[in-house]
């Protein structure tokens, strides 16, 4: 018989969906970190997809780790994640995203965890050295996750660029306390014993951090000047 028209053949053609292709498109440029490509092929599926806070969130860090913290900074203080981050959000979203998150960026919700955001608003505003705006954020980020000494060597950090030098004191104390294999909550805690006139107490910080990190160069640093320069804080 006659071969089947073109339109008919077509009809049983499973064609792929061009917003899933391109999703992961953009995941496999961040697997490969290549976030200049990435950050491009979100911009397109952005155009594609309704408003969506983790494909927003996606965007902002893949501009910031391709050397446009500015650009991040829009979007991470934009309304979408503004509102994404005032969502207190289940217990059940309390986690960092998985292997599948570019299935996340289609569907017009949020269903990541607001940790994620303020911790994005944090490192974002620490690079662009705004200081105060990353120690606001990462105070946030803190209370999603207040058991992780990581979250509260940020803290420490942010506070002390922001001029609060007795509550980065305490969040380094804690970090160290919370995780003691940090090196760098160790060395910290170490410049404060030093600035406080502490200087065995400092020597030690810095060992501790050295034996954790051999190739930490800072707490190298801290104590070749403190046991060559013992006054010079």
């Amino acid at each position: 018989g006659a071969p089947a028209a073109p339109a008919a053949q077509d009809a049983h053609v499973i064609r792929p969906d061009p917003r899933i292709e391109r999703a992961r498109r953009a995941k496999s440029f961040e697997d490969l970190g290549e976030y200049d490509s990435a950050a491009v092929a979100l911009r397109g599926l952005r155009a594609m997809v309704a408003p969506d806070a983790d494909l927003e969130l996606a965007l902002a860090l893949d501009l910031a780790r391709a050397g446009a913290p500015d650009s991040a900074r829009v979007l991470l203080h934009g309304p979408l994640l503004s509102t994404a981050l005032a969502d207190s959000c289940p217990p059940a979203r309390r986690r960092p995203y998985g292997p599948d998150r570019d299935a996340l960026w289609l569907n017009g919700a949020y269903d990541g965890w607001r940790w994620a955001i303020a911790r994005a608003r944090a490192e974002v505003g620490a690079r662009l050295g705004r200081w105060e705006e990353a120690q606001t954020a990462a105070r946030l980020a803190v209370t999603e996750r207040p058991l992780a000494g990581r979250e509260w060597l940020v803290v420490a950090v942010c506070s002390g660029r922001a001029g609060d030098l007795a509550g980065a004191e305490r969040q380094a104390r804690l970090a160290a306390y919370l995780d003691p294999m940090l090196p760098e909550a160790q060395h910290l805690v170490g410049l404060f014993e030093w600035r406080a006139g502490r200087r065995s107490d400092a020597l030690q910080r810095f060992a501790t951090a050295i034996t954790l990190d051999s190739l930490y160069e800072p707490a190298v640093r801290a104590r070749q000047r403190l046991r060559f320069f013992p006054g010079a804080a």
